[in-house]
């Protein structure tokens, strides 16, 4: 293509651009909807910031329900500086590796939260064999945390499996130790596993000597959770309490709850 071929093809697509938008304004109008051009600025900083957590392009644009892969390239090259209006959803789109369901199964998504996931699951003592078995995938890959992008099937499976082990001990004791010569965390530690900028924090797990009451009410309703020495003896009072029996409690929550119960009332415990 000669350069007068090219500059003839350029002005051929600006012209179409233009009658689209012209389109779009008088749509607008005629429902009596607000028109003209916003500022890109907020537009490129959420684009970017959403890059920066290794979304792509084209998830961005589906999870928006707006925009193109080549106009969002566009405008965090700065090409544009003010931005048509159907792009507003664009900025409900959160900072978040948390992948939603519209994202079609084997889309590219940020491998971040499967890797925290993975490494929560092996502080609590889930081996990599336990993990795998339940997501049909090597956790060891999303372990290591060399690969800043997986597939959505995958991401989802790693999630289903956290939502089924994050809530109680794992058997594997040399596995928790190993974690934690890595540094890797429980659930607990995370306030939202999904933020990425968040860091979990050591002390929400440390802290031995108090009951957390909203993790007894859950453990007595039937759902498990991960809990200190101090809660887990105060589900077993407050079970027993209630007449139901230690072995139920037991095949919930896979403790040994002979451990949790005071010695001046062992001999009470049924």
């Amino acid at each position: 293509m000669s350069a007068q071929e090219l500059d003839q093809y350029r002005a051929q697509r600006q012209r179409l651009v233009t009658q689209r938008r012209r389109k779009r304004r008088q749509l607008a109008l005629l429902r009596g909807e607000e028109t003209g051009l916003l500022d890109a600025g907020p537009f490129r900083e959420r684009i970017q910031a959403l890059l920066d957590c290794q979304w792509p392009y084209d998830a961005i644009v589906t999870m928006a329900g707006a925009g193109s892969d080549q106009g969002l390239r566009l405008i965090v090259l700065g090409e544009h500086q003010r931005v048509e209006r159907q792009l507003l959803p664009l900025l409900d789109v959160p900072v978040s590796v948390a992948v939603p369901s519209v994202l079609d199964s084997e889309a590219k998504v940020p491998a971040l939260g499967a890797t925290r996931r993975v490494r929560a699951m092996l502080a609590l003592g889930w081996s990599h064999g336990a993990i795998s078995e339940l997501t049909g995938t090597s956790s060891s890959v999303f372990a290591l945390g060399r690969r800043p992008r997986t597939i959505a099937r995958r991401w989802r499976a790693i999630d289903d499996a956290y939502e089924r082990l994050s809530g109680r001990r794992g058997p594997s004791s040399l596995t928790a130790h190993r974690a934690a010569t890595y540094g890797y965390l429980p659930p607990l530690a995370w306030d939202d596993i999904d933020d990425p900028a968040e860091r979990p924090e050591p002390t929400r797990c440390r802290d031995e000597a108090a009951v957390d009451d909203v993790v007894v009410d859950r453990i007595l309703s039937g759902r498990t959770a991960e809990a200190n020495r101090a809660t887990r003896t105060e589900v077993v009072r407050r079970w027993s309490d209630t007449g139901r029996s230690l072995r139920d409690l037991e095949r919930l929550t896979g403790w040994n709850t002979n451990r949790y119960i005071p010695r001046d009332n062992e001999g009470q415990a049924s």
